[in-house]
């Protein structure tokens, strides 16, 4: 399974550089690199040191995801060898990480996903509260 997952990752970077990143590409290099966020936070604290990495690599993938047809929007080189980092780092991680633990931060990836995507909820003057100004 760990080998799969490798090659498609591994196969989606590729196409990234291609500049042919489709919805399913972009969403694999999510979750690959999410995931691996997860899991080094787990074992090495949100503070750690790959912090920023982690950071750069999403606002990386939310930047050309935003800009999804544009093919001019290629990705930098720096910022492909930062994403290739981080998929050889969630390659080690496949590989001796116990898969109970893979799929915990998967779901912890998952579930911060979405509460970040949960819209907010409306103003209580949206929500159909009483007009008290008269």
């Amino acid at each position: 399974m760990a080998r799969e997952q490798s090659l498609e990752n591994h196969l989606s970077l590729a196409s990234l550089r291609a500049g042919h990143a489709s919805v399913d590409v972009m969403a694999r290099l999510f979750n690959a690199i999410g995931t691996a966020r997860c899991l080094h936070e787990a074992d090495h604290g949100r503070d750690a040191a790959e912090r920023a990495d982690f950071d750069r690599a999403w606002q990386v993938l939310l930047e050309r995801s935003r800009n999804g047809r544009n093919a001019s929007l290629v990705v930098t080189e720096e910022d492909f060898r930062l994403l290739a980092r981080l998929v050889s780092l969630h390659d080690e991680q496949m590989t001796i990480t116990p898969l109970h633990r893979l799929l915990a931060a998967r779901m912890r990836f998952n579930e911060s996903l979405r509460q970040t995507l949960k819209p907010a909820p409306p103003a209580a003057d949206e929500a159909g509260a009483p007009d008290t100004a008269g």
